[in-house]
Parts: C-alpha cells; structure tokens; sequence
C-alpha cells in the first residue's frame, strides 16, 4: 500500500502564549474502498505529556480507518497544561476495483497454448506465476484465474478459460493380399479423412503391389489424429506345369508344381472340370490347351497352361545309335540337321502335327539345312531315314 506523509498544522494559543504543534500523519492520498489508512499523529511545541483525542472517538496518537467515502479526520492534542491544538486528515476513497481482463482459446488434446491478461500494473496467477501471459498445457478444460493490483492498491480478478476438445479415435484396419488384389481400406472415428495417397474419400480402394503402409488424418471436433493401415502383399506362386506329344489314342500325364494345390480346367475360368491334384491323366484326341491353377498357403493364386500335342499316322521313334543332331528348337528361319556320314544319302520328311507331309527331300550331305521360313508358327515332326535307320523328332517354328 502505498504510504504518503503529510503534514497539518495547529496553532495553539494559551495564556496569551502562540505554541505550534504538527501533526503528521502516515495515509495515503488515495485508498480503494475496503481497504485501510494509518493515521498518526505527532505533536511538537507546548510540554509533554500529550493527550489526543479523535473525530472517531479514539485517544492514540496513530488509530486506522477503513472509510467507504472520502472522509476527513479531526485529532485534538492537549498538553501538560492543557494548551489544545487541532488538525484534520483527509482520506480519500476510490470505490473503483481494478478493471482486469483474461483470454482463454479452445485447443485439442495434446496442444499448448498462450493465455493473456492485462488493464491493471501487477499479476498473479493462480499458478504462481506473474507475467502478463501463461504457457499452459492442460488435459482437460481449465479455468485459470489472475488477480491483479492498480495503482491505487484497488485489485480485481480475471478467469481464463481453456477448452480442452479430444482428439478423435481414429481407426483403420490392415490386412494381406496377394499380388495383382485390391483392398478397400475403410477409417472410422472422424468426420472427414484424408489420406497419404491425396484421396478424401472413405473407402479407399488400393491395389499395392508391394507391401505398404497408408496413412489417414481424420478430423472430428475440430480436431485431428492419425491412424495407419499396413497392406501386407504376398507374391504369387509361380506355377510350372510339364506339356507333352502324344500319338491318337495314347495317354499323357500333366503335372504341375510352385504351389500347394492345383486345379485343372480347359477353360481359363479355372472350374475344376478336368481334375484336381498336382498331377492328372488326359487322352484327348486332338491338340489341347490345359489351364493349371496352383494355390499357395498364403491363399494366392496363379496359373499356367500345358498343351498336349495329338499327332496322328506317325509314330515316334528314335534310335540312339543314329547320331542324328537337329538344331535349333525353336526354329524360326532355318534348320540344320547334322546326321553321321554315309555312303547312302538320308531322307527328311516333315509332318505338320496333324500328320500331313509339309516337305520331303533327299540329301548325301551329313550337314544340312532346311528353310521352314514358309511354314506358319506351331509343333511339326520330322522324320529322317538314315542307312535304314529312322528317327522321329519333334520341333517348334516360332
């Protein structure tokens, strides 16, 4: 509180005799209403002992007042011989408080914040602190109070309120696929999502082909989370199925390997109307296409095709000790055949795969080669005749 001393003057007058006496006294020159002044009062001048006596009745030298109004005092001093002086103290009252201001703000869980107070020249905040500004970081909704002192010692107080909103429970569930799937991948918890990808929607349909880790920020309440789904891509098995040649009327075994379980179709829908297992048995009559599909234990799938090859009027046979030597196979342009040297000249012949005879030459060369340019792409047989000897190849024209 601040203190002010000032000072009043008596004049008293006895026996025809002027004594001074000053009275002082410790009051401020302005108080706020409730609060209290101290007044004193000192006498100099005339002989001591000093009596005093109040306006409020009181009879010390110094009495406190708590007045409502502007109020003026009045203490009387008397000495020894009864020479009596007066002097008057006026205390005035500002019945004003201390206008103080605080602002709150609305945050979400997790955040902090700057709350700020102002108006008067002194704070205290409930949490100790005296600055015009508190950093705080609060859970929940909190209300903050700053109490603040003027310049005339009137004080007043002020509330900060920090709202507090939750972040939303955002979801999103993972899962496992296999190479070549797509996965709708659908957050819950908010109101709006955007996601790593840029989309905004809820679904979204990804079609990973490595595993991948999406990102979704969802909004709710102003306020935002994050949550991430990992999509698991396993690969593909990769299926291998055997082909074969067969003469009408025989039969030929497919075998499949690269997965776990296999079904056989000659659709490339995959119904299981030829078989089932890693192996089956077919005799079809003519050139047929074979679809595999091979599942894993992660439940991918793949597939594959066999063709087995019908050939009809020519029976294969090959004799070891011939020495016959046919390349390349595949064959795109020319063929070369190298056969052991003779005396006697050696006879090719070439089948179309339904049996049909598509060349036929003699040769005494044991190296030559023959242009299949003209032939359309697809299986043929090749017979050779050596020194009574015969042979039956298989090769492809690309």
């Amino acid at each position: 509180m601040k203190k002010l001393i000032f000072t009043l003057t008596m004049l008293l007058v006895a026996a025809g005799t002027f004594a001074q006496l000053t009275v002082s006294t410790n009051t401020p020159d302005t108080i706020c209403i409730g609060n209290s002044a101290i007044l004193t009062a000192s006498v100099s001048g005339g002989t001591q002992p000093y009596y005093y006596t109040w306006s409020t009745g009181e009879n010390f030298s110094a009495i406190a007042v708590s007045p409502s109004v502007t109020t003026t005092y009045t203490v009387t001093a008397i000495d020894k011989n009864s020479l009596t002086g007066t002097a008057q103290a006026v205390v005035a009252v500002v019945n004003q408080q201390a206008a103080i201001w605080a602002i709150g703000a609305t945050i979400c869980n997790g955040e902090c914040v700057n709350v700020h107070t102002g108006g008067v020249e002194k704070y205290t905040w409930d949490t100790g602190e005296t600055t015009t500004s508190l950093f705080v970081c609060p859970t929940v909704t909190t209300t903050y109070r700053v109490t603040g002192t003027n310049k005339y010692g009137c004080w007043g107080t002020g509330m900060s309120v920090v709202y507090v909103n939750p972040k939303p429970n955002i979801t999103v569930a993972g899962n496992t696929i296999c190479q070549g799937w797509c996965i709708d991948l659908l957050a819950s918890g908010g109101s709006t999502y955007t996601w790593s990808i840029g989309a905004i929607s809820n679904p979204i349909n990804v079609c990973p082909t490595v595993s991948t880790t999406y990102y979704v920020t969802g909004t709710g309440i102003g306020c935002t989370n994050i949550a991430q789904a990992v999509v698991t891509v396993n690969s593909k098995p990769q299926v291998f199925a055997n082909c074969e040649t067969i003469t009408q009327g025989q039969s030929a075994t497919l075998c499949a390997s690269g997965a776990d379980t296999y079904t056989w179709s000659l659709y490339y829908s995959g119904y299981p109307n030829v078989g089932t297992g890693s192996c089956i048995t077919v005799s079809p009559t003519t050139n047929t296409v074979y679809y595999v599909t091979g599942i894993d234990a992660n439940g991918c799938t793949n597939m594959t095709t066999c063709i087995v090859t019908v050939t009809t009027g020519i029976n294969e046979k090959n004799d070891n000790n011939i020495g016959i030597n046919i390349f390349p196979n595949p064959a795109n342009s020319k063929l070369t055949i190298e056969t052991p040297q003779t005396s006697e000249e050696s006879t090719i012949t070439i089948y179309n795969i339904n049996g049909e005879e598509v060349t036929k030459q003699r040769t005494a060369n044991n190296k030559q080669q023959i242009d299949i340019s003209n032939l359309p792409p697809g299986f043929y047989i090749i017979k050779i005749i050596n020194e009574k000897k015969v042979c039956v190849w298989k090769f492809l024209k690309e």
